[in-house]
């Protein structure tokens, strides 16, 4: 008997005591107590498609919690807790369920991106200051802003061709106040891709910084590519009149009255120039 208990200890020392008493949260596990670990992850994960739509947030919410318990090292159970946190508008909570997903698959693009939007979701609500979602105070703001910058960073290293996310940078540095740096990203996706949408963000940033001249070429190229859009055809007219040229101004109003009629008046505040006067150019 003592001879049993010896070798016993000497397993015990050798092998270190057996995980039966451990908490899954990263004690060493013995490599069948590992594989039934997974194995028990993989089948509490199976199950939620099927439960999902039959019990409350909060019921999914515990179950996902004892999953991850089940392995803190695994990011799927994060993701789907972020998914009810998201559902029931508790997006700080998500934020921070996505972070520790990223933490642990530093280069999944999908969990990247969920932050990225969720992250984008936070700094909107920060910046109206809406009470129904949280009313995050705007001075918030600046953090969420620069947190989708990071991310944004980052996210063009995994995927230097994405020009959408180029053009999404710049728009959250232009409206941080980081007017050149947005101009800047403008540039960039388009000479990546060019889209009616960066043309006009480039267009209203160069405004901003008093180069009208600038932000009337950008609208002269999209009315050269897309003729049949009357948007493009009143905000030229509207720069030509900020630049004081009148002539230009009220030669392009002609023209979009003569190609789309009444159709014109549907956007009264682009409308600068004096019809009537216009009559006689």
């Amino acid at each position: 008997m003592f001879f049993i208990l010896r070798c016993l200890g000497i397993y015990l020392l050798l092998f270190g005591f057996p995980s039966l008493f451990a908490e899954p949260s990263g004690l060493p596990l013995f490599a069948a107590e590992l594989e039934r670990h997974e194995s028990l992850y993989d089948k509490k994960l199976a199950e939620l498609p099927e439960i999902k739509y039959s019990v409350s947030p909060q019921d999914l919410i515990d179950f996902l919690t004892t999953l991850i318990k089940i392995d803190p090292k695994r990011s799927e159970g994060y993701v789907e807790r972020a998914k009810i946190y998201n559902a029931i508008h508790q997006y700080d909570r998500e934020l921070e369920d996505l972070t520790i997903a990223l933490t642990l698959e530093p280069e999944n693009l999908d969990i990247l991106k969920s932050r990225i939007e969720t992250s984008s979701d936070l700094y909107y609500v920060a910046r109206k200051n809406v009470k129904h979602l949280g009313g995050y105070p705007k001075h918030r703001a600046e953090v969420y802003g620069q947190a989708i910058i990071l991310d944004r960073n980052r996210l063009s290293e995994l995927t230097p061709e994405d020009a959408d996310n180029v053009y999404e940078r710049g728009t959250i540095k232009a409206l941080m106040g980081d007017v050149n740096g947005g101009i800047q990203d403008f540039n960039l996706s388009i000479e990546m891709f060019p889209v009616p949408a960066a043309y006009m963000s480039r267009s209203e940033a160069k405004e901003q910084l008093g180069d009208l001249q600038g932000a009337l070429s950008d609208y002269v190229t999209l009315l050269a590519e897309s003729p049949e859009d009357l948007y493009y055809y009143l905000q030229v007219q509207r720069i030509n009149v900020l630049l004081g040229d009148l002539k230009s101004a009220c030669q392009i109003y002609n023209q979009a009255i003569k190609r789309f009629g009444k159709y014109v008046q549907g956007y009264p505040n682009l409308i600068l120039v004096d019809p009537y006067d216009c009559k006689a150019v």
